[in-house]
C-alpha cells in the first residue's frame, strides 16, 4: 500500500530520558577505547543464522551475573556474526520479586559491518555559531523576518510549520483552551520571537539563486536546536509558478512495477545513485554550512522497520487538490484514487522527481533508543527530513541537541542472543521492583537491538553512546535497557 505522510515536518519528536541507571557497573567513557580485544563467541539461541565462529556453551550464568561478571563478548565478523544470526525468537517465563515476568518478542537486525561508540556532549546555546550560519547561507543577502510568518501570505508553509511546533510546545495550554479560529490565528508565530523557555529567529535571503527562508530556533528546556531552510516558492524553485506545496508518501519495491504507480512516477524517479548523491548533499550542507560534527551516514536513505523502501515526494498545487477534491492538503487518504484523479488534470500541476531522506536518530545503521512515554517535544537527538530532487537539496527540516566529539572505538564486542537472553533474566530477577508496577504479572514483547546514551559519571553534559538491547513490555509502560556489550543493566523504566 502506498502511505500518506503530512506534507511538512513537524519536528516533535519524543523525549530521551537520561536518569538514573541501575544493575551491574557501568562501562566508563576511557573503558571504551580500543575495546576490540578477541574472545570466546558463546552459543546462539534459536536464531536463524548459525554464526561462522566456533559456539561454545555461553559462560554466562545467574550467580556470575551477580557478582559481576559476564559472558564473554564476541569481537570479530559482522554484528550478524557476533550476535549468532540476523533474526532470533526470544522465549523465556520466570519469576523476579513476586512478579510473574514473561518474554516473547521476535528480532531482526540491522546487519552492519562495525559497532563504534562515540562520545557526544549535550548542546549548548552558545554552541548555535547563527551570525555564522546565516552568512553561510545568504550571504549579505540576509534579513532578519520581524513580522508575523503566514504561508498564505507568500512564507514557506514548512517552515512555518516548523516555527509553530516550537511556538505550541510553550503555549499549549492557552492554544488548546481556544475556539479553532483563535487557535489557528495564535499559531501563527512572529518571525522573531525571544520568550524564556526559547528563541525563534528567521531570516530570509538568495540561496540557490532565489529567495529562501531560515529558521533557527533554541529550546532552552531540552537545549535542543531546530534548524528549516526552505524555498518561499516552490515553484520558483521548479521554474513553475502552479507549483506550491509538498506532499510525500511510500511506496514499497512490490508496488512499484503496478501499472497505475509506474504510470503516476513515471521516468521522473531518482536512481539509486541519485538518492544517494542527494543523501550525501544534504550531509555536507549540515557540516559545511551549519558546522554541525556529524558521522558519515547519519542521514537514512531507506525505510528501516516501516516496511516501505522508498518515501517519495511530489510537489503540487493547492487548486489541483482542491480540483480533485481535497479541501484539505493535509487529508489525503486514498493516494491511488489521488492518481487516476491526476492522470486526467493538466500535467503541469504537478511534478514527480523527489525523494524525502529521513534523518533518523541513529548511529552506525541503530537507532538510538528515545523513550516514547516522553511526551511530545523535541528528541535531543538528531531528527528530520530533506526533501530531494532531481535538482539538489530543496530544502529540509532539522532538530538535534547534542554534538559528536570523538568516536573512542570503531568497533566493540557484543554478547550473543543467548546471553543476552539469560543476562535479561538475571538482571530483571536482581533489580526488578514490583512497587513499580501495578500488576503481578508482565510480558515483553518486543526487543530491538539499539544505541544507548549512557551520561558520563566525571563530566557533565557529556555521554557515550553504547550498543544496547531494548526490551518493551507489551502495553509500553516498562522498558528494560541492557548493556549489549556485557549484559549490564543499565535501567528499568517503568
Amino acid at each position: 500500500m502506498i502511505k500518506k505522510l503530512k506534507s511538512g515536518i513537524i519536528l516533535s519528536c519524543l523525549a530521551l530520558s537520561l536518569a538514573g541507571c541501575g544493575g551491574k557497573e557501568q562501562y566508563t567513557v576511557d573503558e571504551y577505547e580500543n575495546s576490540n580485544s578477541e574472545e570466546t563467541e558463546v552459543a546462539s539461541g534459536t536464531s536463524s543464522e548459525a554464526s561462522e565462529s566456533t559456539n561454545t556453551e555461553s559462560p554466562y550464568s545467574e550467580s556470575a551475573a551477580s557478582e559481576g561478571s559476564t559472558a564473554a563478548a564476541v569481537s570479530e565478523g559482522k554484528l550478524s556474526q557476533k550476535l549468532g544470526g540476523t533474526t532470533y525468537e526470544w522465549g523465556t517465563s520466570f519469576t523476579a520479586s513476586g512478579v510473574n515476568v514473561n518474554l516473547n518478542a521476535h528480532s531482526e537486525i540491522k546487519d552492519t559491518d562495525s559497532l563504534p561508540v562515540y562520545k557526544v556532549s549535550l548542546l549548548k546555546e552558545s554552541d548555535m555559531n547563527e551570525d555564522e550560519v546565516v552568512k553561510n547561507i545568504f550571504g549579505d543577502s540576509a534579513k532578519k523576518i520581524d513580522r508575523q510568518l503566514d504561508y498564505s501570505n507568500g512564507d514557506s508553509e514548512e517552515l512555518v510549520s516548523d516555527v509553530n511546533t516550537l511556538y505550541y510546545q510553550y503555549h499549549r495550554d492557552k492554544i488548546e483552551s481556544l475556539s479553532y479560529e483563535e487557535q489557528a490565528a495564535i499559531t501563527t508565530s512572529e518571525g522573531w520571537c525571544e520568550e524564556d523557555g526559547f528563541t525563534i529567529h528567521t531570516y530570509e535571503g538568495t540561496y540557490q539563486g532565489i529567495e529562501y527562508e531560515l529558521f533557527i530556533g533554541y529550546d532552552r528546556q531540552d537545549n535542543t536546536r531546530m534548524i528549516s531552510l526552505y524555498p518561499k516558492n516552490i515553484g520558483e524553485y521548479f521554474g513553475n509558478e502552479k507549483l506550491d506545496t509538498i506532499a510525500s508518501f511510500w511506496v514499497g519495491t512490490d508496488l512499484q512495477e503496478q501499472p497505475n504507480v509506474k504510470e503516476f512516477l513515471g521516468s521522473d524517479m531518482l536512481s539509486e545513485k541519485d538518492v544517494d548523491d542527494r543523501v550525501a548533499e544534504a550531509e555536507s550542507i549540515l557540516v559545511d554550512k551549519f558546522g554541525m560534527n556529524m558521522p558519515d551516514g547519519f542521514i537514512s536513505n531507506d525505510k528501516g522497520d516501516s516496511g516501505y523502501d522508498r518515501e517519495y515526494t511530489f510537489y503540487i498545487s493547492r487548486q489541483a487538490l482542491k480540483d480533485a477534491g481535497y479541501d484539505n492538503v493535509y487529508q489525503i487518504e486514498n493516494v491511488y484514487t489521488l492518481m487516476d484523479t491526476f492522470n486526467m488534470m493538466d500535467p503541469d500541476s504537478y511534478l514527480m522527481d523527489g525523494f524525502n531522506a529521513v534523518a533518523y536518530p541513529s548511529l552506525g545503521g541503530q537507532d538510538i533508543f528515545v523513550d516514547p512515554r516522553g511526551g511530545v517535544i523535541v528528541n535531543i537527538f538528531d531528527g528530520g527530513n530533506f526533501y530531494l530532487t532531481d535538482k539538489g537539496v530543496l530544502g529540509f527540516s532539522f532538530a538535534s541537541g547534542f554534538e559528536y566529539e570523538e568516536q573512542m572505538s570503531e568497533d566493540v564486542p557484543v554478547l550473543d542472543y543467548e546471553s543476552m537472553l539469560h543476562a535479561f533474566e538475571s538482571d530483571l530477577t536482581a533489580s526488578l521492583d514490583a512497587s513499580e508496577l501495578s500488576k503481578s504479572s508482565i510480558t515483553f514483547s518486543e526487543a530491538r537491538f539499539v544505541y544507548y546514551p549512557i551520561p558520563s559519571p566525571d563530566v557533565q553534559g557529556e555521554l557515550t553512546l553504547v550498543p544496547a538491547w531494548e526490551f518493551s513490555s507489551m502495553d509500553y509502560d516498562t522498558f528494560v535497557l541492557i548493556n549489549a556489550m556485557d549484559g549490564s543493566l543499565i535501567e528499568i523504566m517503568y
